[in-house]
């Protein structure tokens, strides 16, 4: 989809983290020796307190319910973790159901929970985070990540079709 609409785009197998890495430095260098001017996007927003109260009580109060649930993309791991902290002030931390979107959950769910428990001090949740308040569901992508499966390539192609939009092929078909 990068290359669709024109980006440049280079593949580096660097490894998991959420922060900038040699690679994301080498091409900011690169941007600016052409005479770009470069925004480093980092993933996620960890160490940062991130989204707490976003799932707990009374954040459907506005339309008269609350939520029993909340299904996030987990990626880098830091709304997931937000959303933990909130519903865990209530004691329903495992309510709040990630998805898979890294292909690397083994690394992922420590990431939550590091970044959960991390905020849950920096509010005072009063409340101890273990691995098991961590809810991932690894198996959305189909056939495996990153391998769309017909189904999913032929929702895009109507979708494309229908109403100019592409979607991205990251998806369980």
């Amino acid at each position: 989809m990068s290359r669709i609409i024109g980006a440049e785009v280079h593949l580096v197998d660097d490894g998991f983290d959420i922060g900038i890495r040699r690679s994301g430095e080498k091409a900011l260098y690169e941007v600016k020796a052409r005479g770009g001017r470069p925004y480093a996007i980092p993933a996620g927003r960890s160490p940062r307190l991130c989204r707490v109260r976003g799932g707990g009580a009374g954040s459907g109060e506005q339309l008269g319910f609350d939520f029993d649930y909340v299904v996030v993309c987990t990626v880098t791991g830091s709304t997931h973790a937000g959303l933990l902290v909130g519903f865990a002030e209530e004691g329903r931390q495992r309510n709040v159901i990630g998805i898979d979107a890294s292909a690397t959950a083994t690394k992922t769910k420590p990431q939550v929970l590091k970044i959960a428990q991390h905020t849950a001090e920096l509010v005072d949740l009063g409340t101890e985070l273990v691995e098991d308040d961590v809810v991932l569901l690894e198996d959305y992508a189909y056939p495996r990540y990153g391998i769309p499966s017909e189904g999913t390539k032929k929702a895009i192609r109507l979708c494309a079709r229908l109403k100019g939009m592409i979607t991205d092929p990251i998806c369980k078909g």
